[in-house]
C-alpha cells in the first residue's frame, strides 16, 4: 500500500524476547513494566481507509469476487503483519467466507510463492494471479503423511495425478499449491512429500462442493488427470514440501486468528445494536442483570482474543516472522474464545438467530469452520505444547529443565488450593486490573507441570494428548492474559489510568475468569481421569451406539 513502511515500537525493555510466550512453559513471565504494546498509527490506518470504504459498498459479492473489486489479489508486500492482521480483521467482520479466500490466496499462495518459488515462476505471475493450496484428500483428511496424489517424473518435469478435497478458491484459481509424493504409494514407501505450482490446464479439472458453511470462498475438488509442470515449478526442496507447507500453515494462523477475530467484533456489535432496540416489561432487554452480565463477558473476551491476536502479529514485525508456536496460540485463543462468544450471541439474539433473519447462526457456524483451514483444535493443542518443548525433548529424558524461582513445592493440588483461597489480588499489583501476582504464581505452576510431565513420561511425553490439551489450554489463557496486560499497561502509559477506565474494568473481567479456568487444567492434571476416560471411550466404540436406555 503507498506509504504504508510501518516500524514496530519495541515489545519488552531492552533487547525483544523473541521468547516471551515461549517462556510460559518454563514457568517464566518476562515482563518489566516497561513493555510496549504494538499499535497502528493513524497514517497506516487511512492507507486501510479505501479498501474499507470499498468493503461496506461490496455487500453483494463474496469470496474471491470480493476480493477482485477490493484489489486485493495484487502482491501486497509492502504491508506489515500488523496491518495484514488489521485487514483480515475487517474482512471477517463483513464476510468470513472473503476472509478466507483472502488467507489462501495471499498466505498460503501468494506469499509461499514468493518465498518458496524458483526465479524462474515468479514472472509467469500476475497481479490478478488467483491461488488455491490444495493438500487434504479424502481418506487421511490433512494427515500429509497419508498423501496419495503423485508426481510422477516425466522429461524435465512432472505430471501431477490425484484428487484433492475442500480446495478455498478451487472455482476461481488460475495457480493451485499442490502437495504430492514423488514415491509411488506402496507399502513402505515414505511419500517424500514435495510442493508444485500448477497453473490451471485442461487436464485440472474443477467440481464444485456444495456447502452450507462459508459459502462464497469458491470451495471446490480438484482432480488432476497428468498436469504437465516444469521442475521450475517446485517449491522449496525436492522432496521436502512439508516445510514450505508448514511455513503457509504457520502463515495462515495468525491470519485466521484475525477473521475469526473481526466475525467475533461484528457479533459483539450486531447484539448490541439488538439489545438497544428491543424491550421486555416495559424497559430495555439491554438492562436485566443477567443479558448485562453476558454482554460484560463478550466485550472483555472479544477485547482479550484481539490483545493476543494483534500482540503475536507486532512481535512477528519486530522479528520479522512470528514464531509458529505464538501462532498456534493465537489460532487455539481465537477458536476456544469465539466459540464462548458467538454462543452468547446467538442466546441474547433468541429466537431471531434461528429464524427470520439468521445472521448470527450463519455467522457461528462461518466462523467455527474458518478454525478448522488448519486442522482440528485437538491437534492444534498437541502442535503448541511439543512446539513449546522442542528443545527440551532434544535433550531427551535426561535433560536438565532450567531451575524455576521461588518452586512451589506443594504440588498442583495445593497451589490450587492456596491460590482458590487466597484469589481476591489487588488490582493495583502491575497493570491495573490485571492480577500481576496470579499470573506470576499460574505461570510458575505450568512451569512445574511441564516439568512434572516431561520427567514423568520421557520419550513417550510425546504421545500424552490428554496431558498435551490441559497443558495447552492452561498456556493459551496465560498468554491470552500476558496480552491484556501489556496492552492495558500501554493504554494506561499513553492515556493514564482514568482514560484507560473502560479497558481496565475489561481486563478485570477477563482476567478473573482466566484464572479460574486455568486452575481447573490444573485440577484436572492432578486428578488425572485419563484412565477412566479412555475406557469410556473404548466401550463406546464397541457398542457403535447409545449404550442406555431406561427400559427395566
Amino acid at each position: 500500500m503507498p506509504g504504508a513502511s510501518p516500524r514496530m515500537p519495541r515489545v519488552v525493555s531492552g533487547e525483544i524476547k523473541r521468547t516471551l510466550f515461549r517462556d510460559l512453559f518454563l514457568g517464566r513471565l518476562r515482563v518489566d513494566g516497561s513493555e510496549v504494546y504494538p499499535l497502528i498509527s493513524p497514517s497506516e490506518l487511512a492507507s486501510l481507509e479505501p479498501t474499507f470504504t470499498q468493503l461496506r459498498k461490496a455487500e453483494d459479492l463474496g469470496g474471491v469476487l470480493r476480493l477482485r473489486a477490493l484489489d486485493l489479489l495484487k502482491p501486497r508486500n509492502d504491508m506489515s503483519l500488523l496491518l495484514e492482521a488489521r485487514l483480515v480483521e475487517q474482512l471477517g467482520g463483513a464476510d468470513p467466507s472473503t476472509a478466507l479466500s483472502f488467507i489462501a490466496h495471499h498466505a498460503l499462495g501468494r506469499k509461499l510463492v514468493a518465498s518458496y518459488g524458483t526465479p524462474e515462476i515468479q514472472p509467469t505471475l500476475r497481479d490478478d494471479s488467483v491461488f488455491a493450496f490444495a493438500m487434504t484428500e479424502a481418506s487421511p483428511g490433512s494427515d500429509a503423511s497419508q498423501v496419495q496424489t503423485y508426481a510422477q517424473p516425466e522429461g524435465d518435469g512432472f505430471r501431477i495425478f490425484g484428487r484433492k478435497h475442500w480446495v478455498t478458491n478451487g472455482l476461481f484459481a488460475t495457480h493451485f499449491v499442490v502437495v504430492a509424493r514423488t514415491t509411488p504409494s506402496q507399502p513402505g514407501n515414505k511419500p517424500r512429500l514435495t510442493a508444485f505450482l500448477v497453473p490451471s490446464s485442461p487436464e485440472v479439472i474443477r467440481e464444485p462442493v456444495r456447502s452450507d458453511v462459508l459459502p462464497a470462498s469458491g470451495v471446490a475438488e480438484i482432480s488432476f488427470h497428468g498436469a504437465l509442470v516444469p521442475k521450475e515449478a517446485i517449491l522449496g526442496e525436492y522432496g521436502k514440501g512439508f516445510r514450505a507447507v508448514m511455513s503457509g500453515l504457520s502463515e495462515a494462523r495468525l491470519l485466521l486468528s484475525a477473521a475469526i477475530t473481526g466475525a467475533s467484533i461484528r457479533a459483539y456489535s450486531d447484539t448490541i445494536e439488538r439489545l438497544n432496540q428491543r424491550r421486555a416489561f416495559g424497559r430495555p432487554v439491554g438492562n436485566f442483570p443477567s443479558v448485562q452480565e453476558r454482554v460484560a463477558v463478550l466485550l472483555s473476551e472479544t477485547f482479550a482474543l484481539q490483545s493476543l491476536v494483534h500482540l503475536v502479529a507486532g512481535i512477528g514485525d519486530a522479528f520479522g516472522t512470528a514464531d509458529p508456536l505464538e501462532r498456534g496460540l493465537a489460532r487455539l485463543a481465537a477458536s476456544r474464545i469465539s466459540a464462548r462468544v458467538l454462543d452468547a450471541t446467538r442466546e441474547l439474539h433468541g429466537a431471531a438467530a434461528f429464524s427470520g433473519d439468521v445472521t448470527q447462526s450463519r455467522r457461528w457456524a462461518d466462523t467455527r469452520a474458518l478454525a478448522l483451514l488448519d486442522g482440528s483444535d485437538l491437534a492444534l493443542e498437541s502442535f503448541v505444547v511439543l512446539e513449546a518443548t522442542r528443545e527440551l525433548r532434544k535433550g531427551g529424558p535426561q535433560v536438565s529443565l532450567p531451575p524455576l524461582p521461588s518452586p512451589l513445592p506443594e504440588g498442583p493440588k495445593g497451589v490450587v488450593e492456596r491460590l482458590w483461597s487466597s484469589r481476591h489480588v489487588s488490582p493495583t499489583e502491575g497493570a491495573p486490573g490485571c492480577r500481576l501476582r496470579s499470573l506470576e504464581l499460574l505461570t510458575r505452576e505450568l512451569g512445574n507441570q511441564v516439568r512434572h510431565q516431561f520427567t514423568s513420561h520421557g520419550a513417550e511425553f510425546v504421545e500424552h494428548q490428554h496431558a498435551h490439551r490441559r497443558i495447552a489450554n492452561a498456556a493459551l489463557e496465560l498468554a491470552v492474559w500476558l496480552s491484556v496486560l501489556i496492552r492495558v499497561q500501554t493504554e494506561v502509559q499513553r492515556v493514564s489510568t482514568v482514560g484507560a477506565e473502560r479497558m481496565i474494568d475489561a481486563a478485570n473481567l477477563f482476567t478473573g475468569g482466566a484464572e479460574e479456568r486455568v486452575r481447573r487444567q490444573f485440577e484436572h492434571l492432578s486428578r488425572n481421569e485419563d484412565e477412566l476416560r479412555d475406557r469410556i471411550a473404548r466401550r463406546a466404540y464397541t457398542d457403535g451406539t447409545y449404550p442406555f436406555d431406561i427400559v427395566g
